[in-house]
């Protein structure tokens, strides 16, 4: 998303279902916070200070799977979990940014 301001930043907050970092060295990740704020849930890896700043120890993940399985029963997704998964394969990823940069 490259660097906001805060305006911007506090409206992808506030339209998105769930916080996410994939960060495995995050510092404080102020972002999660301001998730959390705006009464969204957050996932994140058990690294850095993610356990001092998420309010729920369930948003705490120690595996890439664990993430996914836990993001995957929020139910909160519009994503077809049937697709969800394959939008963690690197060539789709790839693909998704080559076409947001296109776009």
């Amino acid at each position: 998303i490259g660097y906001p301001d805060d305006e911007e930043l506090l409206t992808l907050i506030r339209s998105v279902d769930v916080g996410l970092s994939v960060s495995l060295w995050e510092g404080f990740n102020l972002p999660l916070l301001e998730t959390q704020w705006e009464h969204k849930p957050v996932m994140c890896f058990n690294k850095g200070a993610h356990p001092e700043i998420v309010q729920n120890t369930n948003s705490l993940c120690s595996s890439e799977q664990e993430l996914v399985d836990k993001l995957l029963h929020l139910d909160l997704l519009s994503i077809p979990r049937s697709n969800w998964t394959s939008m963690f394969i690197w060539a789709n990823t790839a693909q998704y940014y080559l076409d947001e940069i296109q776009r």
